[in-house]
């Protein structure tokens, strides 16, 4: 008589402790992103050319061709209108950033939410928070939105499709189509999942294959339209010498993979009952204790973190080993086709998203604040300067430093505000009069708009 209102309520005990694991993880998640984007992590690199030119020609400035930036520019467009602070414009376009691995995290646990699927969720976790961690600090590079991006997609191929998935399917990709060239390899990644699970569960077997048909067609007309609208320095990218020396570059941010890999095995054993499950807290909580220990420590040092703007080149490939873990974790799921809703795992696998998630909070939190001293530091050096223009010779702790990149130009300008005391130029040969070389063929000019410049540099000149 009391068997069933006790099942029903140990279900309800467990429904409470599955959607509790969930809330953590993005919780801390998005507290991360919070602490990234009030340091002004999104100036890193080109983020600072991006705030720049945005707020300084009143419209959304799209680089190279990436429309998909375009809708999350406006915003700091018109915000430039309202707010005279290009802090705070760049505070919220680091929080509007922050929806794309949030977001992708939300409809990754949506899509994912049948009674064999439930387990499942761990993959986006540990793809869009941990794999990209390496190259998180570089926040505006397109390459690493698209695979925070494609996590939700293949979440949507490992479900049953659905009206809302394949108009969520259409929207993401048509957003990933215009943000960057490796959306080919998304496409192409997809294709393959919908083709395998066409293959394997025979049901609606034929709209898995159209659908893997469609995106294998996506992926070879998203490569086609890459070469083709390829600029010089998209080309130059593409070398094999950039690349080598790139991988050299990225190699302390490329080591935190082969952890949060052996992470992803000990939850695949795990869950297929290779690893006992009384194990499985234990091995996750020390690969977990690994990485934490080193990411701090790598986090600490910008000499050091400085690696992720290498480390974007590598990002979609670094991910692909956790996608061919979610896909066997996917068959052993379809192959056994056992209700885990309740299976006594699934605490444990919540305890390591949540673990995922804490580790990833740390690290970025521990590197935002890094880059926050920097800003600083190069601020107050900037206040302190007599001068219309500083160099490297002026300030030679930046050529060791993340700031030592063509966009510490623009950066000079946001840190200070509207009202520019003294700009900032890499070499003293590339100023010309009123001119700074940015890179070959480009060149920063002075013009009052949105920024106001103090001085004349033409007649101050950088002596």
């Amino acid at each position: 008589m009391y068997g069933v209102p006790l099942w029903w309520i140990a279900c309800l005990v467990n429904s409470f402790r599955a959607r509790t694991w969930l809330v953590l993880t993005v919780a801390l998640a998005g507290l991360a992103q919070i602490v990234a984007s009030f340091c002004l992590m999104v100036l890193t690199w080109d983020g600072a050319g991006y705030v720049f030119n945005t707020i300084q020609r009143g419209h959304a400035a799209v680089p190279n061709s990436r429309y998909s930036d375009y809708p999350l520019l406006a915003v700091v467009s018109l915000f430039s209108f309202l707010i005279n602070d290009s802090r705070w414009l760049a505070c919220i376009y680091g929080l509007v950033l922050a929806v794309l691995p949030l977001g992708s995290l939300l409809l990754s646990f949506h899509f994912l939410s049948g009674s064999q699927q439930k387990r499942l969720r761990i993959w986006p976790v540990l793809g869009i928070l941990l794999s990209v961690l390496p190259g998180q600090a570089f926040v505006v590079a397109e390459a690493v939105p698209v695979v925070q991006v494609s996590w939700a997609v293949w979440a949507m191929a490992a479900a049953d499709i659905s009206i809302s998935s394949v108009v969520w399917l259409g929207m993401l990709n048509l957003f990933l189509f215009f943000l960057h060239p490796s959306s080919a390899l998304a496409y192409a990644v997809t294709g393959g999942l919908f083709v395998g699970k066409a293959w394997v569960a025979a049901s609606q077997r034929r709209s898995n294959a159209w659908l893997g048909a469609i995106f294998l067609g996506l992926a070879a007309v998203r490569l086609w339209y890459g070469l083709a609208t390829a600029n010089s320095y998209e080309r130059g990218e593409e070398s094999f010498s950039q690349n080598y020396l790139a991988f050299r570059d990225a190699l302390p941010s490329l080591r935190m993979l082969p952890v949060v890999y052996l992470l992803g095995l000990t939850i695949l054993g795990g869950v297929t009952q290779r690893i006992p499950k009384r194990y499985l807290i234990w091995l996750a909580g020390l690969e977990l204790a690994a990485l934490l220990v080193y990411g701090v420590a790598w986090a600490a040092d910008p000499k050091v973190w400085v690696s992720a703007f290498a480390f974007r080149r590598f990002v979609f490939v670094g991910a692909l080993p956790l996608v061919v873990m979610g896909d066997w974790h996917w068959r052993y799921e379809q192959a056994v086709k056992i209700d885990n809703s309740s299976e006594p795992s699934d605490y444990r696998l919540g305890w390591i998203m949540a673990g995922s998630a804490a580790v990833f909070f740390i690290v970025f939190a521990t590197q935002s604040f890094s880059w926050r001293q920097e800003l600083s530091r190069f601020e107050a050096d900037l206040n302190r300067c007599d001068k219309p223009v500083a160099t490297i010779a002026d300030l030679p702790w930046v050529a060791a430093s993340p700031l030592h990149h063509w966009a510490s130009t623009q950066l000079s300008c946001v840190v200070q505000g509207k009202k520019v005391k003294t700009v900032f130029a890499l070499d003293p040969e590339s100023v010309r009069e009123n001119k700074i070389l940015l890179f070959p063929g480009a060149w920063f000019r002075r013009r009052n708009r949105w920024f106001e410049f103090e001085q004349e540099w033409s007649a101050a000149g950088t002596k």
